[in-house]
């Protein structure tokens, strides 16, 4: 059974801030970011990488290498470009 309702559509506004403030937390990182921040420690990569905007310097990035942080640490502040935005 489905949930119906006003608390359904609480529980629905919970988990959509739920997931926006993780992904505020989750940022692409460019190469050197990513040394700076983890030294020699093998990075995990996406297979498909798509240009983006490395959220620890603002340049553009297709390293396919993304890292949890603070928002408040990184250069984005948590946000993230939309679409349509291009990583210069």
């Amino acid at each position: 059974m489905v949930p119906t309702g006003h608390g359904h559509s609480l529980a629905m506004a919970a988990a959509a801030k739920g997931a926006l403030v993780s992904s505020r937390w989750t940022h692409a990182i460019c190469e050197m970011c990513w040394i700076k921040r983890a030294g020699s420690r093998a990075a995990h990569r996406l297979e498909r990488p798509e240009l983006e905007r490395c959220c620890g310097c603002g340049f553009a990035t297709m390293s396919g290498i993304y890292q949890r942080a603070d928002p408040e640490s990184m250069w984005c502040g948590g946000y993230h470009a939309l679409a349509g935005d291009q990583a210069d």
